[in-house]
């Protein structure tokens, strides 16, 4: 620590490899567009074991978790959403 103080080169250089690191090692991005489908596939899943966000906002979170259980459980048709 005592010789970054001395040498202001140096802590550039070591906080220049610290912030690449930090950028490799972001882990993988998904694209927008493969983050909202993905968000619109699950939603349409749980409306069809039976949620009903416009409505079953009074009993949340229970009505939402049983409907994620009946879908975790496959009790859902998997063509009652269109894959996209």
């Amino acid at each position: 620590m005592e010789s970054m103080r001395r040498n202001p080169v140096l802590a550039v250089v070591a906080t220049a490899l610290l912030l690449s690191a930090c950028g490799l090692s972001g882990g993988t991005k998904v694209p927008k567009d493969q983050t909202r489908l993905r968000n619109e596939q699950e939603l349409c899943e749980l409306r069809a074991a039976g949620y009903r966000p416009d409505i079953d906002y009074i009993n949340y979170p229970a009505d939402l978790m049983q409907a994620q259980a009946r879908v975790n459980a496959e009790l859902v048709s998997p063509n009652a959403c269109p894959k996209q």
